[in-house]
């Protein structure tokens, strides 16, 4: 089915939003020119919760098993009850431009729910999920793209809390240009997410992930000044509710620990 016109407005927001990330998410080399590990781990636990919760576009799991906001259905009001969206399919697309001063943004996506049911009530719901969003203004271009997979469960009697499992891929690409339109600098980020046994408090429409574990395997790139820099990273990110997580992140047979807060984006390592 087509989406409705809400459904561009909530993208269209979502532009700014991930115009704003890719800016200052971009990671530099360090003077002995490798890639800042502080600076990584922020990007890529910040990345996935902004993915996760919608702010890039797309499915926010904060909606809960529902069906979301800004897509109109034709199956009655019922959701969280019996039949009504028991293995219905909600498959929706929007593409909207829009230039903003001497920026063109553009916005793609394109996601689908497959409701499932126990005993006919609602209980989850299968997710494919794609957002591609690209900024060109004279200077610079962007290019990000979210692809999820997940499997929505319920994790309690009153809909309140959900349990997933499933992958996400995060990459983007940001290009920087000079007057003439060349190439000076590119950044390149592509993480791939595993979510194991994580557990969602969806009250209130926020999420709030209380339990779980993401691994994460992350390759970042940056080519300037004639020169390429380039690193590979994994981890994982250990959830413990009230918007705090742990990270564990190993570079180049380093490892470290930071602690993040998923309100406020703040990091701080952690020394054992």
């Amino acid at each position: 089915m087509k989406s409705t016109s809400n459904l561009t407005l909530i993208v269209f927001s979502a532009a700014v939003v991930a115009l704003t990330g890719c800016k200052k998410g971009a990671v530099s080399p360090t003077a002995d020119g490798e890639l800042d590990i502080t600076a990584v781990t922020k990007q890529i636990g910040t990345s996935f919760y902004k993915s996760f919760t919608g702010q890039y576009g797309g499915a926010n799991i904060g909606d809960g098993i529902k069906v979301p906001n800004n897509v109109k259905s034709t199956r009655g009001p019922r959701v969280n009850s019996i039949e009504p969206y028991c293995g219905y399919q909600i498959d929706t697309t929007d593409n909207v431009s829009y230039q903003a001063f001497d920026t063109l943004k553009n916005i793609d996506s394109k996601y689908k729910f497959i409701y499932t049911c126990s005993a006919d009530n609602l209980d989850g719901y299968v997710l494919t999920d794609t957002v591609t969003y690209t900024d060109n203004g004279p200077l610079f271009t962007n290019k990000y793209l979210i692809a999820q997979n997940y499997i929505v469960s319920k994790a309690d009697a009153h809909y309140t809390m959900v349990s997933m499992k499933g992958t996400m891929g995060n990459n983007f690409v940001k290009k920087v240009l000079n007057a003439e339109g060349s190439v000076i600098d590119t950044k390149n980020n592509h993480t791939e997410y595993t979510l194991t046994n994580v557990k969602i408090k969806t009250a209130g429409g926020s999420a709030d992930i209380s339990s779980g574990t993401v691994t994460f395997e992350a390759s970042l790139s940056e080519e300037t000044g004639g020169k390429t820099f380039s690193g590979n990273f994994s981890g994982s990110m250990t959830f413990l509710g009230n918007k705090k997580a742990n990270i564990k992140i190993t570079y180049k047979n380093k490892t470290q620990k930071y602690s993040l807060d998923l309100a406020t984006y703040d990091q701080t390592q952690i020394f054992d």
